[in-house]
């Protein structure tokens, strides 16, 4: 049996903000008090998929920063 993958979302220092297993469950909280759970999928150490949509790691970081959306493991 092989060792189910970890997802790690890393910042611009590559320091690991959160890590979930690959097929885990991302929850965003957007500063209007709204909440919703994304899908995660492991693509390779630098990019994921979230809810069907292909990121590099860093960039959602940023953009999660940028509209001031905070994240935790569902």
């Amino acid at each position: 049996m092989s060792e189910k993958r970890m997802i790690h979302f890393k910042n611009e220092e590559n320091g690991i903000e959160v890590s979930i297993p690959d097929g885990g469950m991302l929850r965003l909280f957007s500063e209007n008090g709204d909440a919703q759970c994304v899908l995660c999928r492991y693509i390779d150490e630098n990019h994921i998929e979230i809810d069907g949509v292909k990121y590099d790691n860093k960039d959602f970081i940023r953009r999660m920063k940028h509209n001031k959306i905070s994240y935790a493991p569902a």
